[in-house]
């Protein structure tokens, strides 16, 4: 329903679409009656943990099945390390609650978060690379185990 609710909002008015695009939750706010407040920011903050849980969750899962032998809540958080090490080389321009984003881009001397790189999204790239080198590391003799179990023709 307030999925719903919202787009007809944001159907109603072309500034207020603008300002929804920019920020969201904000525009809304302005709009909204008072009492809409609580329900629509109750939904938008579980909707955001659950997504995050869940994100960390299956990635712990996904760690554990690459073959790294630690318990399953240790896997949960390295994954919620490499989540955050990953929001440090990303920024997001849209929504002010994000500007916390990008915050190894200047440790790393990549100009920080207005710099050259500052909306080349690396985080992308590092966490690509990453996965390919932690699969490679960590797959590589399973595969070579279960090569030697194949006979050969």
């Amino acid at each position: 329903m307030l999925l719903v609710f919202g787009l007809l909002l944001a159907g109603s008015s072309a500034e207020l679409s603008d300002a929804i695009g920019q920020d969201p939750i904000g525009a809304l706010a302005a709009t909204l009656p008072t009492w809409f407040l609580v329900p629509f920011a109750l939904v938008a903050v579980l909707g955001l943990v659950g997504g995050a849980v869940l994100d960390i969750y299956s990635s712990g899962l996904a760690l554990l099945s690459l073959g790294l032998r630690i318990p399953r809540w240790s896997a949960a958080l390295v994954d919620g390390v490499i989540m955050v090490l990953g929001w440090g080389l990303v920024t997001n321009s849209n929504a002010e609650i994000l500007t916390w984003q990008g915050f190894l881009l200047g440790p790393l001397g990549l100009g920080g978060r207005d710099g050259a790189w500052a909306y080349a999204n690396l985080g992308v790239l590092v966490a690509l690379a990453v996965g390919f080198a932690g699969t490679l590391l960590l797959e590589r003799s399973w595969i070579r185990a279960q090569e030697d179990r194949v006979p050969r023709a």
